[in-house]
């Protein structure tokens, strides 16, 4: 399965990584880890985590308050959003 990122979201990622690294050494790097584990286990059980619409489901990522938002569309996982679960819900919806 292919995996494209919508490009704010890779900003969200990037964002996340830099804010984790200068808390503390590697945590921002554990954290991207994190990130494609999630992405990997999306793609092989892609139906399989919490709809949030009808077309979107969101992915909780373990150790970090983080949520991956996506969509599958045509063996294309499309990742909307790195959404940080304490931000305003729905934020992204434009995105779609």
């Amino acid at each position: 399965m292919k995996v494209e990122f919508h490009p704010k979201a890779i900003s969200e990622l990037n964002a996340a990584v830099d804010y984790y690294e200068e808390r503390s050494y590697g945590l921002g790097i554990a954290f991207l880890k994190e990130i494609q584990t999630g992405i990997e286990i999306i793609k092989e059980y892609p139906e399989s985590w919490q709809k949030i619409s009808l077309s979107t489901r969101r992915f909780l990522i373990k150790q970090f308050p983080y949520g991956i938002i996506y969509m599958v569309h045509e063996e294309v996982l499309y990742i909307i959003a790195v959404m940080l679960l304490n931000r305003k819900p729905g934020y992204w919806k434009k995105r779609k």
